[in-house]
């Protein structure tokens, strides 16, 4: 279905959007450029692709709300919630 399509020009690799697309029926690829501008490119192979992945990024998507931004934030990046040591401590006695 033509050439990969981009919401705004940007420096990224057109060999490297056409390298996935012969590598799959279709593509759907977020990026952050180096301005801190979202940029969304896709290509797909047929319409049957198209709904698969946007109704797949629709799920994922609504995942990540359910699970809440400070949640979805660590899941993401891999940082835990808090750290180790404090995970495995007994809670402080409570004085009466």
């Amino acid at each position: 279905m033509g050439n990969p399509k981009k919401n705004q020009p940007h420096q990224f690799p057109e060999a490297l959007l056409h390298q996935i697309f012969e590598n799959s029926l279709g593509f759907v690829l977020f990026t952050i450029n180096k301005e801190g501008d979202i940029e969304i490119f896709n290509q797909f192979d047929n319409e049957t692709a198209a709904t698969a992945l946007i109704t797949k990024a629709r799920y994922w998507s609504e995942s990540l709300e359910a699970i809440g931004s400070n949640n979805m934030f660590q899941n993401i990046v891999g940082e835990p919630d808090m750290d180790e040591e404090e995970e495995f401590l007994p809670p402080p006695d409570e004085e009466d």
